[in-house]
């Protein structure tokens, strides 16, 4: 991998102080560099080499290593946004992040159009950073944005179903992610129109699953009785228009 091209100095994040509960910097001057994005919205964030490794294993064995992200203590990460790393770096300093919709807004705001556009938003950048946590390992970093999502719900209602098939295709069977979305999507008070048709198969296999577990023996024994041959029929001799 070739070492990239540094974009324009005004794109360059530089890192809050750090927190001083964090244990002493054995190199307080010894920063990582990451490229983040692609285009128009790429921007360059220097991080701590200290904090970056003790945050995540595999920024620890990429930039203690022989390979490029050792040699130029540059890592580029082309798959996510400016928008979601910046949360990656307020947490690993502060172990929170700024959000929007954290008091801000209550029930009452949930059908107000530029509100619900607003949590849209911000469901798809928290969305990608439980993935992007998950990429490097940063596992804390996964709980607290699920924190969020959950702690945020009361103003912005459930995950917008375009989502859906974001989470599925950056995650595995048995995701913690996956589970939240279906079960969301199973319990959710007010479902959105044309919720299933968002969906994906996988995620359509998970809610009936989910929906199945909870029928009592006794409900799925009564329902089994009442399937008599005469609910499956067909009409033998249809009637034709005349």
């Amino acid at each position: 991998m070739s070492s990239p091209a540094k974009p324009p100095a005004e794109k360059i994040t530089t890192p809050p102080p750090t927190n001083p509960k964090k244990k002493p910097f054995s190199s307080p001057n010894e920063m990582v560099t990451f490229i983040v994005g692609t285009g128009d919205k790429q921007e360059t964030f220097q991080v701590h080499k200290q904090i970056a490794c003790e945050h995540s294993e595999v920024w620890n064995r990429a930039f203690n290593s022989p390979f490029i992200e050792g040699k130029t203590q540059t890592y580029r990460i082309e798959d996510t946004g400016p928008e979601v790393f910046r949360l990656l770096t307020q947490w690993v300093y502060r172990e929170k992040f700024d959000c929007i919709h954290l008091g801000d807004l209550d029930a009452s705001h949930g059908d107000d159009l530029d509100s619900m556009g607003q949590c849209i938003k911000e469901d798809g950048i928290l969305l990608s950073l439980w993935v992007l946590a998950e990429k490097f390992l940063i596992h804390r970093l996964q709980n607290y944005t699920m924190h969020i999502i959950c702690k945020k719900g009361t103003a912005c209602r459930q995950i917008c179903p375009s989502y859906y098939g974001y989470v599925y295709e950056n995650t595995v069977e048995g995701s913690a992610l996956r589970r939240f979305v279906v079960e969301q999507s199973c319990w959710a008070a007010q479902p959105f129109v044309n919720e299933l048709t968002n969906s994906p198969v996988e995620m359509l296999r998970d809610i009936v699953t989910v929906l199945k577990a909870q029928l009592p023996a006794n409900v799925r024994a009564r329902k089994r009785s009442q399937m008599t041959e005469e609910n499956y029929l067909v009409e033998e001799y249809p009637a034709t228009e005349s």
